[in-house]
């Protein structure tokens, strides 16, 4: 599991695509994700992502880009927190509450 404030590895990141996409489409073969991934070698995750989201017709994903992609992930994660936040204001009261203890 990747987690906030920690740069996961390209190992972890196609880790959790591939088991995403075993889960959907062949349960048995969760477990071999970090097996395949060895043994496909450091810097071919996305090939090897490529070819099994082509076996089971799975749109794939852009290649993971460490920099690029946890800045996109943490702006939506703060939208979505400040949405939620917004939403928790807005139901104590129907609103009319101008503060909020977080």
């Amino acid at each position: 599991v990747i987690q906030a404030g920690k740069v996961p590895s390209a190992h972890t990141v196609y880790r959790e695509r591939l088991q995403e996409i075993f889960l959907k489409h062949d349960p048995a073969k969760v477990k071999t994700a970090d097996h395949l991934l060895q043994k496909s070698g450091i810097g071919r995750e996305h090939d090897l992502y490529l070819k099994v989201c082509n076996k089971y017709g799975v749109p794939p994903e852009d290649e993971f880009d460490p920099e690029n992609d946890l800045e996109e992930d943490f702006v939506e994660k703060d939208i979505a927190t400040e949405d939620a936040l917004q939403r928790a204001i807005n139901s104590v009261n129907g609103g009319k509450v101008k503060w909020a203890v977080l």
